[in-house]
């Protein structure tokens, strides 16, 4: 293995632990969302993704202000008024976030189903 073989692995493993950090935070903040707002896991994810996007924040960023604050962040709040605000127009945004995924699923077993009764693995 040369210098430069090795370096890159370096940075591999340096991108690689900064990604798993990354994700240790989210996980954290994901918890904290549901507990502070029981509600389940899964629904404070997007909460927490929704919040970032809408104020143009990076997702790491507002997991680590979660955390570090006693406080919901502003970012957060906003984007649970909003989403209060649309489900009582009968729009809910994390519905819409859910169809296409569930829409595409349902095709994908269709299509195996077909598979099976055409004898095609």
């Amino acid at each position: 293995m040369d210098l430069s073989e090795l370096d890159e692995l370096r940075a591999r493993v340096a991108q690689l632990q900064t990604a798993l950090d990354s994700r240790i935070v989210v996980e954290q903040a994901k918890g904290m969302l549901a507990e502070r707002f029981h509600m389940p896991v899964q629904d404070a994810f997007l909460l927490l993704r929704y919040s970032a996007r809408s104020s143009r924040t990076n997702l790491h960023t507002l997991a680590e202000e979660i955390l570090s604050n006693g406080s919901t962040p502003q970012a957060v709040t906003v984007a649970m008024a909003r989403q209060q605000r649309r489900r009582a127009e009968g729009r809910d945004p994390s519905e819409a976030h859910r169809e296409p995924a569930t829409a595409e699923r349902k095709r994908a077993e269709r299509l195996q189903a077909a598979a099976r009764r055409d004898g095609t693995p």
